[in-house]
């Protein structure tokens, strides 16, 4: 009896529930790290022209993104307007002076284009706007022209 007694006061009485520890949810490390990577700043900003605005540079290297070619561009010429991914979807407008670099996205209009184009080549290409296609979607144009 004097051990059930002292194993009682030492170890609790068996009705007594222990606290289960709560740690608190934590955001999948894995995920934090591919949304850190895919707005990461030291990326150069898109291209985002105005109607009529231009690129002109050297090219500094090519790749392929998720869904289309790029050409890292490095502006030899007048500012350039660009916008900057600072998150999920989110992106702000930055002015990309003559010496830095910025990204130009392959779209349709340029796929002729980017097939010409490789690193160390001078390239001017123009925004010239957008037309409605007959199946109802927006297409961009460009001029656009290589050193060759």
């Amino acid at each position: 009896m004097e051990f059930e007694l002292w194993r009682e006061r030492a170890m609790g009485s068996e009705s007594e529930e222990i606290p289960k520890l709560e740690v608190p949810e934590q955001e999948d490390i894995w995920e934090k790290l591919k949304k850190k990577a895919r707005s990461s700043s030291d990326k150069p900003p898109d291209w985002d022209p105005e109607k009529g605005g231009w690129l002109l540079g050297t090219v500094k290297r090519t790749g392929e993104g998720e869904n289309n070619r790029f050409a890292a561009v490095r502006v030899s010429k007048d500012s350039v307007r660009a916008k900057r991914k600072t998150g999920e979807g989110e992106y702000e407008n930055v002015t990309v002076q003559p010496g830095e670099e910025i990204l130009l996205w392959e779209v349709k209009d340029l796929s002729d284009f980017f097939d010409k184009i490789r690193a160390g080549l001078k390239i001017a290409v123009q925004y010239t706007g957008e037309v409605k296609t007959s199946d109802g979607h927006k297409a961009k144009l460009y001029d656009h022209a290589v050193e060759e």
